[in-house]
C-alpha cells in the first residue's frame, strides 16, 4: 500500500467538534476512518513507521 492510512480516535474527534456517526464524519476528508483509542496500539504494532502530530 502506498501513501498513508489515517484514523482518528472517536473521543478526540468528538472533543474537537467532529462527532462521528457510523465510523465516519462528513467533516473529515474522504477515507479517514474514526476508530477507537485501542486501535492505536494495533496500528503502531503493524506499522513500519509512525508519524505523530501534536501541539
Amino acid at each position: 500500500m502506498l501513501g498513508a492510512q489515517v484514523e482518528a480516535c472517536s473521543r478526540c474527534a468528538t472533543a474537537r467538534g467532529y462527532a462521528p456517526g457510523n465510523g465516519t464524519s462528513k467533516d473529515y476528508i474522504c477515507g479517514i476512518e474514526i476508530t477507537s483509542l485501542y486501535r492505536l496500539a494495533e496500528m503502531i504494532k503493524e506499522s513500519d513507521k509512525v508519524v505523530s502530530l501534536s501541539g
